[in-house]
Parts: structure tokens; C-alpha cells; sequence
């Protein structure tokens, strides 16, 4: 090889910024050889998305944090919810109206939505509306799959028979059913008053 005077020089430009040792982070041209190759336009550009990144680095680190170890200390430490308001006499199910939230879906050009749980344990005034030409399977979706209408139909077999051991074994089959879950717990009602609790209203108002 013979080299001459004034014959062009070419030199190596490393670009992998992973493999610099020590790595080039954050990417400044003093870093990534940027005095040598670089225009100024764009040394002045590298210094921008350097510290741009680094400024993201510090941003996601922070999110991580907050979300990680502040949210545990919080959660663990600090009291984190404070109720307002204070509660009131009547109870929801007192309520005249009330309206709970049963799974249903919207059918375009129908009259009523679709059901999509089966509502054989909870009250039916809680879906929010009636058909008064059929019943609520008639618009349960549920009941388009035989299986599971076999099993709905069986249940309620079981409920109305009082059969514990069988309802458990359908409550389990329920709860393993692709379709929504819903429930109801209504409150039981107050016990009657006792005998001698009347004589002593009797007595208290002689």
C-alpha cells in the first residue's frame, strides 16, 4: 500500500452507542466522537435529544417509583381514604326505585337490551326495566346456549326444592360459566317482637 500526500484519510466511525466503554450515556458529541465527523447542526441536535433522553430516564423512574414503592408505603402506612357524609336511616333496598347493575347489552332495532347473566338469584325489580308481553329469558342471552339453559333450569330445580348440596354444586358450575356473574344479598328482615316485649309496650302505655 502506498500512501501519498494529500490522498483522502478515512477513519472508522463507531456509531453503537451500547458497546462504547465507558457507555456513551447521555449521547453527547463529546461522547460519540461528535467533534470529529459531526456537522454543528448536528452537535447542537445531539445535545437536545441527549438530554431530552435523559429527562425521559428521570420521568419513567419516577413513575415507576410512585407507582411501586410509594404506592406501598402509602397503602401500608397511611391512612388513604376518608369517608364523607355520615350514614343515614333509610338502606338502599328501602329505597322505591333503586336499580342495580345487571350485565346487558344493547341490540340495535330491538325494544329492550340483551341479558347476559343469569338473574335466577337476585330480585328482578333490580334490572331497571320489564316486558310486560314475556318474561326476562325470553331477552337473556344465556338461554341461547342449551347447556347453559340446562343448567339455569336445573338450578332453579334446586332452589325451589331447597337442596343445598345440589345449589352448591350449581353455585360452583356458575361460577365457572363464560358468561357474567351477578348477585344479590338483600338484607333480612327485622325479627318480630317478642311476647314480652308487647306486654311491656302494653304496660308502659296503661
Amino acid at each position: 500500500v502506498t500512501i501519498e500526500e494529500g490522498d483522502p484519510q478515512y477513519e472508522f466511525c463507531f456509531m453503537n452507542l451500547v458497546r462504547y466503554k465507558p457507555p456513551a450515556f447521555p449521547p453527547l458529541p463529546g461522547k460519540v466522537m461528535g467533534d470529529r465527523w459531526m456537522t454543528d447542526g448536528q452537535q447542537r441536535m445531539l445535545i437536545i435529544l441527549g438530554w431530552t433522553l435523559v429527562a425521559i430516564f428521570i420521568w419513567v423512574g419516577c413513575v415507576y417509583v410512585n407507582r411501586i414503592v410509594i404506592a406501598y408505603i402509602r397503602e401500608n402506612f397511611f391512612k388513604s381514604y376518608k369517608p364523607s357524609g355520615k350514614a343515614m336511616e333509610h338502606r338502599f333496598s328501602d329505597l322505591p326505585e333503586i336499580f342495580g347493575y345487571v350485565p346487558m347489552v344493547k341490540l340495535y332495532g330491538s325494544n329492550y337490551p340483551a341479558l347476559i347473566a343469569d338473574i335466577s338469584t337476585i330480585d328482578e325489580g333490580l334490572i331497571g326495566w320489564s316486558d310486560p308481553l314475556h318474561s326476562y329469558d325470553r331477552h337473556n342471552m344465556l338461554f341461547d346456549v342449551p347447556s347453559v339453559r340446562k343448567k339455569i333450569l336445573q338450578r332453579r330445580e334446586s332452589l325451589a326444592r331447597g337442596d343445598p348440596q345440589r345449589s352448591g354444586e350449581e353455585e360452583r358450575g356458575r361460577k365457572a360459566s363464560i358468561f357474567s356473574i351477578v348477585c344479590d344479598w338483600p338484607p333480612r328482615p327485622p325479627p318480630p317482637p317478642t311476647c314480652k316485649e308487647d306486654v311491656g309496650e302494653d304496660h308502659a302505655a296503661a
